[in-house]
């Protein structure tokens, strides 16, 4: 039905039927003439998803920045930012990102999907602070963190050293059976070129 008559529909309906139905160009024209000055975040959120879809980060950039300051952002909207600063080869916004979102209200999967984008992008250190915080608490640390505790810390033990990364794989024995811990161990050997680490088949 929105795709037959739009014009039936609100803004946000059409162009998140479009996103969701992979038609992002479709999505974007439906909010092209939003003024970012006065439109809902919302419809700025999702203009910036479409414009993300197509590759275009330096204008989703400047929607998802009229949003409003980093604080105020909405776990959706502070994750697609990230993203968008990594596209554009600007790690220096990421900082306040990570920090001034509100650990309260957010989910730790929205924390691990952060730290899974900085770490595929080179920003480790910054991962690192994510998974040190989500360590804090009993709750969070779930096999799906333990998993990025291993990664996190093998990929900061050049500067950290091998220990945390060492302890981090002894801990996650109880709680990874599948053979992530021994092949953390391999990797951890092979990153440090330590030959004698490597575990005794």
């Amino acid at each position: 039905a929105i795709q037959a008559a739009p014009e039936r529909f609100g803004k946000a309906a059409v162009a998140r039927w479009f996103l969701e139905h992979g038609e992002s160009e479709n999505a974007r024209s439906a909010l092209e003439r939003l003024d970012p000055r006065s439109a809902p975040d919302a419809l700025l959120l999702l203009r910036a998803k479409a414009l993300v879809e197509e590759e275009r980060f330096a204008e989703a950039l400047k929607d998802l920045t009229s949003i409003g300051p980093t604080h105020l952002l909405s776990e959706e909207a502070a994750l697609l930012k990230a993203r968008v600063l990594l596209e554009l080869d600007r790690p220096g916004g990421l900082a306040p990102i990570v920090r001034q979102l509100d650990w309260a209200e957010a989910s730790p999967g929205t924390y691990l999907d952060l730290a899974d984008l900085l770490m595929s992008k080179g920003q480790a250190e910054l991962a690192l602070e994510i998974v040190d915080r989500l360590d804090q608490e009993a709750s969070t640390r779930t096999p799906e963190f333990y998993r990025r505790r291993i990664l996190v810390d093998i990929l900061t033990s050049r500067k950290r050293g091998p220990e945390a990364a060492r302890e981090s794989i002894e801990r996650s024995e109880a709680y990874l059976r599948d053979g992530t811990p021994e092949l953390a161990s391999i990797l951890l050997a092979v990153s440090r070129r330590k030959w004698t680490d490597l575990p005794q088949v």
